[in-house]
Parts: structure tokens; sequence; C-alpha cells
């Protein structure tokens, strides 16, 4: 009997079975599922602002129910591609369906996505589905959500997407990135079990200099629950790895693929509000811990907005390590740390905010420091402003600080005080020498320059730079580079509506008073400006020495200099054909080292008699002398400018000796500021004799002329001439024996006159002949 049981039940079990094999081969053959794709088409594109493309449906029952598509195309409104793949299906497995809790999973297989962020920073991907419609008046959209059906309560969903590929553009950073082997899968997503989603792939991208290169993953586990058939919460753990990415900006910034870099934590979603917990960033060595809640995440309405209440703290990062990653801080011995805290609360659209963050016992040694410097500093940062910040500066023979604050971030409102007892930078900087910074600019190659005033474009189209306004005010004792030192450092720069001033700006340098105001219009395409300088007292002698030591007694005296210039354009070709102005300069107690005035005019003198001796036996041999004297002292050196069309013209310089202690200089300079090229035209006046040619004499012809070098009463003089550049002069001395030659002629035919005899007046005219040629051969 049990045989025959046995063997019905055989036959029972083999005929669901053929039932089953004959309904898999002939219900896909009588079902057409592709004449649902219409519909499916129609359906899709009544939540969509754009277009679906579907390729033909085919069903097969072999072991579950799936369905293939041959390929499939999302276009946004613009009819430009989003989302495209050739290789599409979803399948349901026979068990899951039989167990009442189907179990969906559609596959891609090398899609592409295409993800676009517009000039107005809208992405095409958030554009795709259209907005729901707002509820009907009288409506509850209160009203409490319908129990979800066990159907539906059990069901699981999972996709699968393989090497597929992403493609990122960004119109208003002007980049393009792209993601390759890009990967997706998410598992038993589901209202009632623990769902898993992984997404992982290879990033290759440049943003802004950038090379952006490496694996990425993220991770995420969540286990929902129910409450009377109706979603709860979902606890979700999540990490998003980036330590194995690599980063490099030239230059600037490097972070290797074993830098730690990851965001790790857990989320407690619920329909009111997602809790923050244990939830961190960590990037290098610095952590920052995240705690909070944020109300109405998923339903978020009118009168129920999204709201923030969140803190954030980090670890006190050693600043050491980030040798590794910042170029700038490798030649350096850093230490110390930083780190900060605050807190995030308040509706989106009235968000409350507070940040801490500090700098505290940091040190910088090494490179180009001579000491030590610490620094440490702190700020208070509010909502719309920055309450205080504070920075102080510290090293042997340095004392800095800085304090402000800044109201509003929409129209900066701010005020800064640097304030210093004393800064010697020649203690705290190693200085190239002059000579070096000199070879570096000859060895600089030259390139085409950026275009200053076009780099200001985006600072007059930003609108929080356009209506920010506030002063900086300097108060520094003492200040010394490069052996200058200066003192008494007093000033105000403001800003308002992009025109920058600067107020009273005075020191004591060389000990001078300077005193100096500037405006500059920022709005402009070719940013306007004036100039104004005052200075009084300066000690020449000092600073030449300062500047230029082998020249150091060259010119001393007090000077005094002012100068009102206004010009256009940061561009130097175009600002220096610009650029309009005068001045004027005095120097009183001014003293010439005589090797730049006596040996000068000597050496003119000695030079043209040497060529008129030649044929004038009488003059043959003579020479002066320079004075012994070591310096020409003066009584005041003037002279007054004017800068206008590249002309720099000086056209009344003059050097007023005192009485038997240098020579008289006057004359015209004209430099042209855009080639450098210079020309000048001094006299040079022995009005005391320093140099005792006004005693050359001459028996002429039985004719005795005491003074030939001289006109009548008048001191010597006679014309040089500079040409070349200003940073290649070159003397000539060619007009002097010229100027000589007129003035002897004058006293040969004065003294042939004199006699009137005509033998003289013959030997007169000889010799004169004799002379021209002397000097124009």
């Amino acid at each position: 009997m049990k045989k025959k049981w046995g063997k019905r039940i055989g036959i029972g079990l083999g005929a669901v079975l053929g039932l089953l094999i004959v309904a898999m081969v002939v219900i896909p053959m009588v079902v057409d599922v592709d004449a649902y794709r219409p519909d499916i088409i129609t359906a899709a594109e009544k939540q969509l602002n754009g277009k679906l493309e579907l390729g033909k449906l085919k069903l097969s029952l072999w072991g579950q129910v799936r369905v293939d598509v041959e390929g499939f195309a999302l276009s946004d409104a613009k009819d430009q591609k989003v989302v495209a793949s050739k290789d599409v299906y979803f399948h349901v497995s026979f068990l899951s369906l039989l167990a009442g809790a189907p179990h969906v999973t559609l596959n891609l297989k090398s899609p592409q996505l295409w993800v676009v962020k517009n000039r107005q920073g809208q992405l095409n991907v958030m554009q795709l589905v259209k907005t729901s419609a707002p509820a009907a008046p009288g409506s509850d959209a209160t009203a409490p959500t319908a129990e979800v059906p066990g159907l539906v309560k059990n069901a699981r969903l999972g996709l699968r997407i393989n090497d597929a590929q992403l493609s990122y553009e960004d119109a208003v950073a002007k980049s393009k990135s792209e993601f390759n082997n890009v990967n997706l899968e998410m598992k038993e997503v589901s209202l009632t079990r623990p769902s898993e989603v992984n997404l992982w792939g290879t990033v290759d991208s440049q943003v802004a200099g950038m090379v952006i290169k490496g694996p990425v993953r993220l991770t995420a586990k969540g286990v929902p629950e129910l409450k009377e058939g109706q979603f709860a919460q979902s606890e979700i753990s999540l990490r998003c790895d980036l330590s194995e990415l690599a980063i490099e900006m030239p230059e600037t910034f490097v972070k290797t693929k074993d830098i730690p870099a990851y965001v790790e934590g857990k989320i407690v979603l619920s329909e009111k509000e997602a809790r923050l917990e244990n939830m961190s960033v960590q990037f290098h060595n610095a952590s920052v811990k995240l705690t909070g809640r944020v109300e109405n995440a998923l339903s978020p309405t009118e009168e129920n907005p999204l709201r923030l209440d969140m803190g954030f703290e980090s670890n006190a990062i050693a600043l050491a390590p980030w040798k590794d990653l910042v170029v700038s801080l490798r030649p350096y011995d850093l230490t110390g740390e930083m780190g900060v805290k605050g807190f995030v609360k308040g509706v989106l659209a009235k968000l409350e905010y507070e940040a801490r963050p500090y700098l505290k016992g940091m040190t910088l040694s090494g490179a180009q420091l001579k000491g030590k410097p610490k620094v440490e500093a702190s700020a208070l940062i509010q909502t719309d402003r920055v309450t205080k910040m504070e920075m102080w500066m510290t090293s042997p023979g340095n004392d800095l600080r800085v304090t402000g604050r800044v109201d509003s971030f929409t129209a900066p409102r701010f005020a800064v005080l640097v304030n210093s007892t004393g800064m010697d930078l020649d203690q705290l900087i190693k200085f190239p020498p002059k000579s070096a910074q000199q070879a570096a600019v000859k060895a600089t190659p030259v390139e085409k320059p950026a275009d200053l005033d076009a780099l200001l474009n985006p600072l007059r189209k930003n609108e929080m730079a356009k209506k920010a306004s506030g002063s900086v005010e300097v108060q520094i004792e003492k200040l010394k580079a490069y052996e200058v030192a200066m003192s008494q450092l007093r000033g105000k720069m403001t800003l308002q509506n992009l025109v920058v001033n600067t107020e009273k700006f005075a020191m004591v340098v060389f000990d001078g008073k300077m005193n100096a105001q500037s405006r500059v219009e920022l709005a402009s395409k070719m940013p306007a400006y004036d100039f104004k300088l005052d200075l009084q007292g300066l000690d020449l002698q000092k600073a030449v020495a300062s500047q230029f030591n082998p020249f150091k007694n060259t010119l001393v005296g007090k000077a005094n200099f002012q100068t009102s210039l206004k010009g256009q354009s940061f561009n130097s070709d175009t600002a220096k054909k610009l650029l309009k102005g005068s001045g004027k300069m005095r120097i009183d107690d001014a003293v010439f080292n005589t090797i730049d005035i006596g040996k000068v005019a000597a050496q003119a003198i000695n030079s043209a008699l040497v060529q008129v001796g030649d044929k004038v036996a009488q003059l043959k041999g003579k020479t002066v002398t320079p004075p012994r004297e070591q310096k020409s002292e003066y009584q005041s050196v003037t002279g007054d400018f004017t800068l206008n069309d590249g002309l720099f013209r000086a056209p009344n310089f003059f050097a007023k000796a005192k009485e038997k202690r240098g020579i008289d200089i006057k004359g015209n300079t004209e430099v042209n500021v855009i080639t450098n090229a210079l020309r000048a035209d001094w006299e040079l006046i022995d009005t005391y004799n320093e140099l005792r040619a006004r005693d050359i004499g001459a028996n002429i012809a039985g004719v005795q002329i005491n003074h030939i070098l001289a006109k009548g009463n008048e001191p010597v003089r006679f014309p040089i001439r500079v040409e070349g550049t200003v940073f290649a002069p070159q003397i000539s001395y060619a007009s002097v024996p010229g100027a000589l030659v007129n003035v002897a002629l004058g006293n040969l035919k004065n003294a042939g006159e004199a006699k009137a005899k005509a033998a003289v007046q013959n030997e007169v005219k000889k010799q004169a002949g004799n002379l021209l040629k002397g000097i124009f051969k």
C-alpha cells in the first residue's frame, strides 16, 4: 500500500513539475510583457521632467521571474541624456513569491550617467522628478498613514549596478570629473529586514588644478523598525572611506593613499527626526565629532520645516604631521596644535551658529627664519558675525598683536587693529642679500605679464565685496628690516564702496617725518588712484648708507620732499603712460663727495685742455687739480619735477655751494619712465675757483689774457651730458671743449680789439683758427 501511495505522489510531483516546465516555456510565448511598455513609459513620464526611452521587454520564467530590457535612456527637459544602459533586467525569485515576501532585484551593467551643474548651481538629476502638487483645500496633510499591506511590508528590493561610468560637469567651477568602474549593490532593502548598500568606484578628476585619483567606498547598513504596521524608525550605520584616494595640487597640497580620510557613525532616522550618534569625520590626524539631530528630515512642511540642532568639536590637532600634506610647511620645524568647537541650530532659512577656532603654542623654525616665532590665535564666530578675533606673535625683538571684529557676512563691516611695541624683522627673517635679489630679477625669464586690472573683475562683481566697509588701523612703535629703522608708524585704511583710503599714514624714517595719503578706486575697469607724500628732515647720509653703502658719503644732508601723483591702472606700462603729477625737493646743508663732483669737473677741463694744447702751444701742458678737500658742501640743493605722458622732467635742478666749499651745479633732467631712457644736461659752475681753472692764462701775440677760460668776471663754467638709461648712465664730456673754446675766442677777440693793431688781430685770428682745428678735428 505504501509503495502504491509513494508511486502516486511521485507521479503527482512529476506532473506538477511538468506543468511548471510547460508553463515556463508557454507563458513567455503567450504573455507579451512588451505590450505594457507604452503604459510604463506613459506612467513614468507623468512623474518626470524629461523623456524615457525603453527597449523591448522580454519575459523568462526559468528558475525565476525575469524581465530583460533591451536598453533604456532617460533625458532631461532639454533632451540631454542623464542616464543610459544597454544591458538591463530585473528578476523575482519564485520562492520569495511563494513565501509572500517578494525579492525584486534590478540589474544594470555598464550604464552611463551624466550629471551636470549649470551656471545657476542646479543639478540636472535634481530636476528630473516633477514636484508634487500642493494638498487640496480642506485635506488633512497630517492624517495618519494607512497601515502598510503585508505583501509590501515583507517585500525586498535589490539593485546591482556593475562597471558604471559617471561624468560630472560643473559649469560654475568650469571643471569636469570622471568616475570609472562605479559599482552599486543594494541588498534586501526592506521595511522589516536589515538591509545593506555598498557603493564603490574609481575617481579620476581634475578640479581647479587639483588632481584626484583612486578608489572610494561607501557602506551603509540599515535596520528598520515597524510599530503597529507602520514605519517607526531605522538605525543606519555608515562609513564613507576615502583613505586610498590620492589628492595633489602641485607645489601646494599632497595627500597620498596612506593618509586616513573617512566619515563613519550611526544615524537613527524616523519620520520626525534624524539623530546623529557617534558620528565622526577623520582626515589625517584631525577628527571632528558630530552630535545632534535634524527634525522633520523625511517630511518637512511649511508649518514644520526642517530644523537643525547639531554640535561639533574637534580633537587637539597636532600641527607637525601636516608637513606631509602642506608643501609650504615642509621646510619648517612646526609645533603646536589647533582645534574648533561649536554648534548649528534653527531652521534652514534662519540658522544660528557659533564656532570657536583656536591656535595654541604654534612655533616655526628653519627655512628663511632666524628666530623661532610663537603664534597663538583665537576667534569667536557667531551668527552672521565674527564677534572677536585675536592673534599674537612673539619672538626675540618682535611682538605683534592683531585684533578685530566683523559684523555681517553679507554686507561686512570690519574693524581691525594692528599693534606692536617693536618688530625687528632682521632678527626674525633671513633676508636674501640685495645683490642676490637683483641677480634673481635679471635672471627671471620675461613672460607676458598678467592683466592686473582684469584680475579685479571677480571683486567688482562680488556683491559682498561691493557692500563691504570698515577700517584697518596700524600702531607700530618700531619696525626694522634690511637695517632700515622706522618708528612711530601710525595709519588708518578705510574701505567703502570699493574705494580704499589711506588716511594720515605717518612714520619716522632716517630722522625724517613722513606723512602720506592715498585713495584707490577699485570699481572702475581701470582702477584710479592718487597719492600725496610729504617728507621733512630725512637724513640722506643714513638713507644712502643703509641702501647703497659704497656711496654713503656721496650725498648727505637734510632732505624735504613733497609730491602729488594721480593715475590709472595697475598694469605697469599703462600706469606709466597715465601717471601724472608734480613735486619739489630741497636738501639743506648738503654734501657731495669730491669723487662725484670735483673729479668729474677736473677730468672734463683737463680732457678739453689736452685737445686744445695740441694746437695752441700757449695752453699745452695746462691742467687743473681737483680740490684736496674730500667733500663739497652746499647751502641747498633744490628742484621741482613734473610727470606727464610717461616723461619725468626736472628742469631746474640747482645745487648752490657754500663759499669756497664746492662747485655749483644746475641743469635739466628728463627720464622716459616706460623705456628708462635718460637725458640730462648739466652745467658745472666753479663759482669759488675751487679748481683754479680761472687762473689759467696765456700770452698770445704779445697780449696777456689772464683768465682765458672765464668770461669776463664770471667763474669758469662748462656743460656735461648724461645719456643712456637710468640703469646704465653714460657721462659725456664732448661739449666741454667747444664751450671753453667759445669763451677763449671771445677773450682773444676782446684782447685783439683792445690793442687795435692789425698784426695782433691777424695773430688772434690765426690762433683762433688753430684753436678751432684742435677742437673740431
